[in-house]
């Protein structure tokens, strides 16, 4: 199983002899948004926590 995200200079996957070999290219782009997300999910949950048990 492979999986493969935005562009790379080599757009072929090689399989190999492992059970899951997992090759993940990621663009500039596709990273940031993901980061920000994260942090904004991350973020409220933190906060919202903290309003729960204060």
């Amino acid at each position: 199983m492979s999986f493969q995200l935005g562009s790379s200079s080599d757009q072929s996957l090689k399989e190999g002899d492992e059970l899951l070999n997992m090759s993940i290219y990621w663009n500039t782009g596709i990273g940031a948004i993901i980061f920000g997300i994260g942090f904004v999910v991350t973020t409220l949950l933190l906060a919202g926590v903290s309003l729960i048990a204060w």
